[in-house]
């Protein structure tokens, strides 16, 4: 909530500030004070992504949104979630398809690992037809 209320009176509201000087130095302070946070968010989204936990990257992405207070943050934030998207994408893509392998091979059961990455693109996709498919034929 402070954070929220110092960024309206920081950004939306002219006649908090006695000049633009002090607009902009709170903004510059604000800035300033959220930038360590959005650096770990990146980080701990960047993690999360290259652990396949991305469920939980989406989730750090969100508190992303409360940081983002400069165009730089906000061109940063627009970025990482395309780099989340496109991993997202590529991890169903070669999911399904060691999936499908495996379930053909081993007699409709997946080996642990690929029981947990089917679980976890089912967070992301839930409505995929191939990894729905595959869930339904491995149980």
């Amino acid at each position: 909530e402070a954070i929220d209320a110092f960024t309206a009176a920081g950004l939306e509201y002219d006649g908090v500030f006695a000049s633009d000087s002090k607009k902009k130095a709170a903004s510059d302070n604000l800035t300033k004070a959220l930038t360590p946070l959005f650096n770990e968010t990146v980080d701990n989204t960047r993690n999360l992504t290259r652990d396949g936990k991305f469920a939980d990257a989406r989730e750090e992405l969100k508190k992303m949104d409360q940081y983002a207070v400069s165009d730089a943050m906000r061109s940063s934030l627009n970025n990482e979630k395309t780099i989340l998207e496109d991993a997202i994408t590529k991890a169903v893509s070669d999911g399904k398809n060691t999936m499908l392998m495996v379930i053909s091979t081993k007699g409709r059961k997946l080996d642990t690992k690929s029981r947990e990455t089917l679980e976890e693109l089912l967070k992301v996709v839930p409505d995929d037809y191939w990894l729905n498919f595959v869930f339904n034929k491995s149980k």
